[in-house]
């Protein structure tokens, strides 16, 4: 993850001087790790994925969905996999043509699947979760139409009924194309 998180930023800064990023409408993917803040769980560092789409208002703010493959983690008698999907304000800081920072605020739903592990029995268990979702990072613009993201989200997970809430993490390395 360190080899890929120095490649972007070397990428990033090797590229030309870009524009600031125009209104309209983006998509991207991040890719990261994931952690959940559970005790008691084995193997919780796994690969997480995001897809994602927004439009930008203007230099200063943006409307975003996106999807969330979140890892898992196992139990002794079960793995555990989550995803969510979101809806998020995202404010912008621009410092620099090339580089801006940014935060986000939303609301997302989320699933646990619960299966059991090999040479186990049981049913499968699903629980879900609806709360705010919040993260931060930055973006380096290359040209005009492309950008590298990297930051940290974190999402809520877990069964609200059982007051059994949350939250997964994800520290994350992603690109984002302007239309």
């Amino acid at each position: 993850m360190k080899k890929i998180f120095m490649a972007a930023l070397f990428s990033a800064f090797a590229a030309s001087p870009a524009a600031a990023a125009d209104t309209g409408l983006y998509l991207g993917a991040k890719f990261g790790s994931v952690n959940y803040d559970y005790a008691n769980i084995s193997n919780n560092s796994q690969a997480g994925y995001s897809l994602l789409g927004g439009f930008t208002i203007n230099d200063y703010f943006a409307m975003e969905a996106e999807f969330n493959r979140l890892g898992g983690f196992d139990t002794f008698d079960s793995t555990i996999k989550g995803k969510s999907f979101g809806i998020s304000g995202v404010g912008t800081l621009p410092l620099s043509p090339e580089f801006s920072l940014y935060g986000k605020m939303g609301i997302t739903s989320s699933s646990l699947e619960d299966s059991p592990k090999p040479g186990f029995s049981g049913p499968i268990f699903t629980y879900t979760n609806t709360g705010l979702s919040i993260g931060f990072g930055g973006k380096f613009n290359v040209g005009n139409s492309a950008g590298i993201l990297f930051g940290y989200d974190s999402y809520p997970v877990g069964d609200a009924a059982l007051t059994n809430t949350s939250h997964a993490g994800m520290l994350y390395i992603g690109a984002v194309f302007n239309f």
